[in-house]
């Protein structure tokens, strides 16, 4: 009898008792994202908005646009219109602005499209040849650029040497970093990079060099889209972060 009372005391406590169920935690989401060396300081953004998702397991490599590495990422990142498109979906992230830079020692503080166009294509080979006799820069021209296959030069070239094509030996950086390091040391060097790594750049490079001013048009020309491409529309993880990069 005592073990039939406690045995109805118990189902009775227990059906007091409400019934709860436990959700199962979110399904993780990997997002690969490629981003070339000329994008590198967009890095620090896409992280950014990453951290923002506690459901994004976020994977970001630096390759080339056009590479296996770019073609295998959820998201990959170039400059510019691509010449030969290799995926289906693409969307704008946002906008860079190409600078021309020189050394800042140079007393030169603007110059124009076909004055750019002299000093890449090897017309004129020394800066005095552009700079009036009271401020005359008894210098050789030390143009730099970067491997033919980069996005990045392909866009310059695209706006410079629409006269002709481009003939000079320019000394070759493999990337903005080595571009902002050349000219910086060089008094008689100019080159050109997204505007984005000024903003990164450490003092002692950026003290050394000087930003050259150009006309509207060249501006215009050289503020260029930047844009991601994906085997589809990206849904989840990987919209919600191209929201994110956007919205900054």
């Amino acid at each position: 009898m005592r073990k039939l009372i406690l045995s109805s005391l118990f189902l009775i406590l227990t059906a007091c008792i409400p019934f709860t169920t436990v959700a199962p935690p979110p399904t993780r989401q990997a997002v690969r994202v490629s981003l070339p060396p000329t994008l590198r300081p967009w890095g620090s953004r896409l992280q950014a908005c990453a951290a923002r998702d506690p459901g994004m397991d976020f994977f970001l490599i630096e390759a080339p646009a056009g590479s296996e590495a770019a073609a295998q990422a959820d998201l990959a990142f170039h400059l510019g219109a691509p010449s030969n498109p290799g995926s289906t979906y693409i969307a704008q992230a946002g906008w860079e602005d190409l600078i021309v830079l020189i050394n800042a020692s140079n007393p030169l503080s603007n110059l124009t499209k076909e004055q750019l166009y002299a000093l890449f294509s090897g017309q004129v080979r020394r800066w005095e040849a552009l700079s009036s006799a009271s401020i005359a820069f008894m210098h050789e021209v030390q143009a730099w650029s970067y491997p033919a296959s980069d996005e990045l030069r392909q866009a310059f070239e695209d706006v410079i040497f629409q006269a002709g094509p481009n003939q000079a030996q320019a000394m070759l950086a493999p990337d903005p970093q080595a571009m902002l390091e050349a000219v910086a040391s060089d008094e008689s060097a100019i080159g050109y990079v997204p505007g984005s790594w000024l903003k990164y750049a450490s003092t002692d490079l950026t003290e050394n060099l000087k930003v050259v001013s150009i006309d509207s048009e060249l501006e215009e020309a050289f503020h260029l889209p930047v844009l991601v491409g994906s085997a589809s529309e990206p849904q989840g993880a990987a919209r919600a972060l191209l929201v994110c990069l956007s919205a900054k």
